[in-house]
């Protein structure tokens, strides 16, 4: 167990973002397939906004807010899995990993959001979830896509 205050836990949350990131970068070097490459370039033009989103939040305005235990000493190897992704897999196959990894997110987030005393920490982390949500449903969306189109 670990204690992390609010604004740790936020710049561990866009750390983990970032290295999403950094992840389709690397995706769209290494994916032979043109449409799983261009499937990567979407996903990451979508991070964007997201780590957007997450470094406009003002961090001082939680910083030592409420002190948060009870909760597992995350560290990235444990939320960034290592990504199963071979160089011809298809774009259902890319965004199917991608989607474990957007729901352990979101499941993060919810236990953080639990954990939390004060409502204005618990609202931060309610946006934060309603946002994962938003990338979740955009990404099923994109896989029921696929299986149309086969």
């Amino acid at each position: 167990m670990a204690f992390y205050n609010l604004e740790e836990i936020v710049k561990l949350v866009i750390g983990w973002e970032e290295k999403l990131y950094v992840f389709y970068d690397m995706m769209e070097e290494y994916l032979k397939d043109e449409r799983s490459r261009q499937t990567a370039d979407l996903l990451q033009k979508k991070q964007v906004n997201a780590l957007e989103m997450l470094r406009s939040i003002n961090l001082q305005e939680y910083a030592h807010a409420e002190y948060v235990k009870n909760i597992p000493d995350y560290l990235s190897e444990d939320i960034m899995p290592h990504f199963e992704i071979a160089a011809d897999s298809s774009p259902k196959e890319v965004m199917e990993t991608i989607l474990s990894y957007e729901e352990k997110l979101e499941a993060f987030y919810t236990h953080l959001r639990d954990v939390l005393t004060f409502t204005k920490s618990k609202d931060l982390f309610d946006m934060l979830i309603q946002f994962k949500m938003g990338q979740i449903k955009e990404i099923r969306a994109c896989i029921d896509s696929c299986d149309l189109a086969i």
